[in-house]
């Protein structure tokens, strides 16, 4: 179970806002959800609201990743790719 780092989100979160692909890396390969949205919205959104083009094109290469999934106030996220 994850908590949030000093207000600036989940782990994963903060890799997917700062690029930090070795980070996505970790999280991907162990089996954390990528669709997850601990703090209102998930990964791939933190990443397009934050530009991280790489850090987006690794999360939308997930097997498992729903672009379109709603966050926690039922917005599209897609909307933002």
């Amino acid at each position: 179970h994850y908590t949030n780092c000093t207000g600036l989100g989940t782990p994963f979160e903060c890799c997917a806002t700062s690029n930090f692909i070795k980070g996505i890396l970790y999280f991907m390969q162990n089996a954390i959800d990528i669709n997850i949205c601990w703090s209102g919205a998930n990964p791939l959104f933190y990443a397009c609201v934050f530009g991280q083009l790489d850090a987006v094109k690794l999360l939308l290469s997930h097997k498992d990743i729903q672009p379109d999934i709603k966050d926690s106030q039922g917005i599209l996220l897609i909307i933002f790719i």
